[in-house]
């Protein structure tokens, strides 16, 4: 299994008016740290793409545990449990 751990820093931008990072704000972390998963592997979303292959996301569910607050500093762990084929 592949493993990598991303820090993001919640900005104001990122939050609603109860200081709480808004909910769709999570999916776009956890694009943000694929693709520095593949980063770290050495694979550039560019190039993998000009070579025809796409990467969608099939599937996406999130269950929110904690709040993420205003200038936290969060980590996200990303894996790769199977190389595809």
């Amino acid at each position: 299994m592949i493993e990598h751990n991303h820090q993001i820093k919640v900005y104001y931008r990122d939050i609603d008016k109860m200081g709480i990072v808004y909910y769709s704000r999570f999916l776009e972390y956890f694009e943000e740290a694929r693709t520095e998963l593949l980063h770290s592997l050495g694979l550039r979303v560019k190039e993998i793409e000009k070579k025809g292959i796409m990467l969608p996301v099939i599937t996406c569910h999130c269950d929110y545990k904690k709040p993420g607050l205003f200038e936290e500093s969060l980590s996200i762990q990303s894996n790769i449990n199977q190389i595809p084929k």
